[in-house]
Order: C-alpha cells, then sequence, then structure tokens
C-alpha cells in the first residue's frame, strides 16, 4: 500500500523485472531546488536544477548529508506510474509531514553548505570564466584579450624603430655629397640589407606568438664588418630584445589563473518540492 501525504507525490524509478520476476521498492526521499545564480563580482549568471534523493531508513535516524548518502536523480528515470509486479516496503512510521518539512530544511541547508561553482579568474586581466566555459576556452580568450593589449604596445614601439630606421638610412643611405660616405649610398649589398632588417624588425612587431628564440648580442670588430652592418644588426637585436620581454610579460599575465568559488545565498535557493521515490534494492 502507497503511502497517502498531503501534497505530497510518489514517484517511481522506471526500470524493467528481470525474467518477469516482481522487484521490491524501497522509499526514498525525492527532493528538488533550483539555484540561480546572479553573481556581481564575477557576472556569472547561470541557473541549476538541483535532483537529490535519500534513502529513508526503518529506524528514525539523523542523516548524513554527504555524498555517499545523498544521491544525485536524473529526472529522466523517473515516472509516475505504478510499475507492474512490484511489491513496496513499508513506509516507516515516523514518515509524516512534519518529518518531510524538517528534511526539506536539511536540505536547504546541505545545499548552502556543499553546493558551488568553479569560475575561472585572471587576476591581471580583472576577467571571469563565462557560464559553461572551461579553462581551455578561457585561456584561449584571455589570450585574444591580451593579444589586443600587446599589439598596442607593440605598435607604438614599431613606430620608435620605424624612427630609428629612419635616422640610419639618411645618414648612411640618402645624404648628398658626403665624400665619407658615398660608397655606402652606392652600395646596392647596403640597400639589401637595409631592407632586409628592416622587414625582419616588421615581422617581430606583428608577432602573436608568446615565444620568440633569442639570439646573442652581435659582436664586430673592424676586419669583420662596416658601420652600416653593424648598426642594422644592433638594432635587429634591439628588437628582438624588447618583443621578447614584452612578450614574457604578457605570456606571464595569460598564466596568472586561479579559481574562484562561487556559493549559492538564501536568495539564490527555490525549492521546488519533495516527494516519494522508490525505487528498486537498497541503494
Amino acid at each position: 500500500m502507497l503511502p497517502t501525504i498531503e501534497n505530497i507525490k510518489n514517484l517511481f524509478w522506471i526500470s524493467e523485472s528481470p525474467g518477469g520476476q516482481e522487484l521490491e521498492y524501497f522509499p526514498h526521499l525525492y527532493l528538488e531546488a533550483k539555484i540561480d545564480f546572479s553573481d556581481v563580482r564575477t557576472g556569472f549568471r547561470e541557473s541549476y536544477s538541483v535532483n537529490r534523493a535519500m534513502e529513508i531508513p526503518s529506524y528514525q535516524l539523523e542523516p548524513f548529508w554527504d555524498d555517499d548518502a545523498v544521491r544525485d536523480i536524473d529526472p529522466a528515470n523517473l515516472g509516475s506510474d505504478v510499475p507492474e509486479k512490484v511489491r513496496f516496503k513499508s513506509l516507516p512510521g515516523y514518515v509524516d509531514k512534519q518529518f518531510i518539512s524538517w528534511m526539506e530544511t536539511k536540505f536547504f541547508q546541505y545545499l548552502l553548505r556543499t553546493f558551488t561553482v568553479r569560475v575561472y579568474r585572471n587576476f591581471n586581466l580583472n576577467e571571469y570564466s563565462f557560464s559553461g566555459e572551461s579553462r581551455n576556452d578561457f585561456i584561449i580568450r584571455c589570450l585574444d584579450l591580451i593579444r589586443g593589449h600587446m599589439h598596442r604596445e607593440f605598435d607604438t614601439l614599431h613606430e620608435v624603430f620605424k624612427r630609428k630606421l629612419e635616422r640610419i638610412q639618411q645618414k648612411y643611405l640618402g645624404i648628398e655629397n658626403s665624400e665619407e660616405l658615398e660608397e655606402f649610398k652606392t652600395d646596392l649589398q647596403d640597400r639589401e640589407n637595409f631592407t632586409r632588417i628592416k622587414e625582419r624588425i616588421s615581422a617581430l612587431f606583428l608577432r602573436t606568438e608568446f615565444s620568440i628564440q633569442r639570439v646573442d648580442r652581435p659582436s664586430f670588430t673592424a676586419n669583420q664588418t662596416h658601420e652600416l652592418e653593424e648598426r642594422l644588426q644592433a638594432i635587429h637585436f634591439e628588437a628582438q630584445e624588447v618583443v621578447s620581454k614584452i612578450l614574457d610579460s604578457y605570456e606571464e599575465k595569460v598564466k596568472s589563473i586561479d579559481e574562484y568559488i562561487l556559493h549559492p545565498t538564501v536568495k539564490n535557493i527555490h525549492f521546488v518540492r519533495s516527494c516519494f521515490l522508490w525505487m528498486p534494492g537498497s541503494p
């Protein structure tokens, strides 16, 4: 005989009797709640349906509200029609409306204590992950955000190096009537070297990866090179050092990710209903 308590419905675990044998169903208390997060600090907004069940023991005992005693239930596996070839274990006599109300209060306290949502935070960017955003997806979004900041800095520095190259170009390749520098003005190799270094420096400031192959600072002697080549290689090395330093700085900012745990408040939790849930066998 199924119990009848005012406003408390009976639900049944959907299962088939093996070989047509009769099953014994045991009583559980099924509790539903909805948790609505709207966190001002992180901007996190999401709703969660919580469906839990606890076995109702034969003797009145203080239940343990932990993961072993409280089972997560998929509502899709439940039905309201009484299954065939099932016998129901008697509901303990202490179970009444007052007991169920007490259990609902305990369930509410259990959710306040244990229900959490993990949000990822990048401290340097002051960014938090969105609802359902994984750690990897959050890192990718942080990379996109930080590339914008990084390239604005790159653009500013690129202009600085353009002006440095313009001064070198004017001094070594564009000054008229200079007997001392005439040989550089007409030297095709010098012009090719200048163009090559200029393109390499421009490519440095267009980088999006957070790694760059470092090169050793060039060293020169009077017998190895002339002044223009020395200046070009030195400015190329300087640009590499500047870009590397910026990349290292922003890479560190991207890696600065920690976890921010959200707990529901009393206002977040909305109790939906409690039911008797009958399930085959003891959990």
